[in-house]
């Protein structure tokens, strides 16, 4: 089909509102440009050795990219492979502008979608990609490159561990989110502070630290804080690790592309929120990390199995990205949750003595106890304290719950709108 230039506007229009978009046309186009294009950006966050707040950024855009292109695509009514070249004018475009060190990685891997398409699909992709582009040039990252931070000095705070001695990401917690931001701090407010500094040898706060000691456990624990360490500059991030378990589901359960290209959306968006819930609180309370407080205290020699990150450790970002997209998998395939992780088969992690580690599929009984076991990673690498883990955990699936909420809402607006 020839899409008429008069018609742009219009489409672009319906790719951005809030009701559900249309469904595919007959002669669908293959899901897998959405998961194909996921776990591009996954090798490409990987390979920029991009940070883990930065890469849920990059996710949450670019799925929004994939679900509005597939939205103004079936708009319009175009056929199955000019849907795909709206994808990946889209797509490419919002890459080039968040990882620009990409680009000619990005141009030649969406060449092939674009050699022959219709002109008309490209500048329908290349709008919906422009009003993303905007978006991501207000969302507060740019304002936030290069501001300093005054971090509190004093026993119960964090202090750096490694090579990198300033906080990463300090502001990230300011950043706009994509649920209403009224409630992302609702969701903040509902997490009590960690438990109060002590070294006294029955307190709170040393009965955490010995919890991170004894989580030296046997192989079973290895594997498991091995399996799920997402390493900046190794693997796509913790952020990413998610977005692949969603696009190998989203293709084991053969979703057609507008259900495929709206959970990978909402999946994105949540992963971004719970990111910025983390920093928020990150930053709010600024502890110090396990290795910090149990050379100070238990025993100066102890290691821990991970690389520290650098920054305060309550509360984890990772169980919080897991506690979001997981409630995110686990609404959308509440009738079958059950599924085996094979995003990580035949890869290697690494210790923090940069010993390499095998890894291989992991089978659960749903998402949730996926999230929950990424959440006692964190424990079993010594990188957390098991309330940074609980904590991280509910905040995400705060954030997933606003975010399943408001799709409820957009479903149901659709459909009065559909019987009137």
């Amino acid at each position: 089909m020839i899409l008429a230039r008069g018609a742009l506007a219009l489409a672009l229009a319906l790719a951005s509102t809030a009701c559900a978009g249309p469904s595919d046309p007959a002669g669908a186009p293959n899901p897998r440009i959405a998961t194909d294009w996921i776990r591009e950006v996954a090798r490409l966050v990987r390979d920029e050795s991009t940070l883990p707040p930065q890469a849920s950024r990059v996710f949450a855009y670019t799925s929004m990219a994939i679900d509005q292109a597939v939205r103004a695509a079936n708009a319009m009514g175009l056929e199955p492979d000019h849907v795909e070249s709206v994808v990946s004018a889209a797509v490419g475009d919002v890459l080039i502008e968040l990882l620009p060190g990409a680009t000619t990685r990005v141009e030649a891997y969406r060449h092939p979608q674009l050699t022959d398409a219709s002109p008309y699909a490209q500048e329908l992709g290349h709008g919906v990609a422009a009003r993303i582009v905007d978006a991501t040039r207000s969302d507060g990252f740019a304002r936030t490159r290069g501001l300093g931070v005054e971090m509190p000095v004093g026993d119960p705070y964090w202090v750096p561990t490694g090579i990198l001695r300033a906080p990463t990401e300090p502001h990230w917690g300011s950043l706009r989110p994509f649920m209403d931001a009224a409630a992302l701090a609702a969701c903040a407010d509902q997490i009590a502070p960690p438990v109060p500094y002590s070294t006294e040898d029955d307190s709170a706060m040393a009965q955490e630290a010995r919890a991170v000691v004894n989580g030296r456990g046997g192989d079973h624990e290895d594997f498991i804080a091995y399996y799920w360490s997402d390493a900046p500059a190794r693997t796509s991030t913790p952020a990413g690790h998610w977005m692949e378990i969603a696009a190998q589901v989203i293709d084991e359960r053969e979703l057609p592309l507008s259900d495929a290209s709206a959970l990978l959306a909402r999946a994105g968006m949540a992963a971004a929120d719970a990111f910025i819930i983390a920093w928020r609180l990150k930053y709010q309370y600024n502890l110090l990390r396990p290795v910090t407080y149990i050379r100070r205290v238990i025993d100066p020699a102890w290691t821990p199995r991970l690389i520290t990150p650098g920054f305060p450790e309550y509360v984890s970002g990772h169980a919080a990205v897991s506690g979001a997209v997981s409630a995110v998998l686990d609404d959308a395939f509440a009738a079958a949750p059950a599924f085996v992780d094979r995003t990580r088969a035949e890869t290697i992690a690494y210790d923090s003595g940069e010993d390499p580690h095998p890894l291989s599929p992991r089978a659960f009984p749903s998402f949730a106890h996926a999230a929950e076991e990424a959440a006692d990673s964190r424990l079993f690498g010594g990188i957390h304290f098991p309330m940074g883990n609980a904590a991280g955990l509910a905040a995400g699936r705060c954030v997933a719950m606003f975010h399943l909420a408001d799709q409820s809402a957009r479903s149901s607006t659709s459909s009065a709108g559909s019987r009137e």
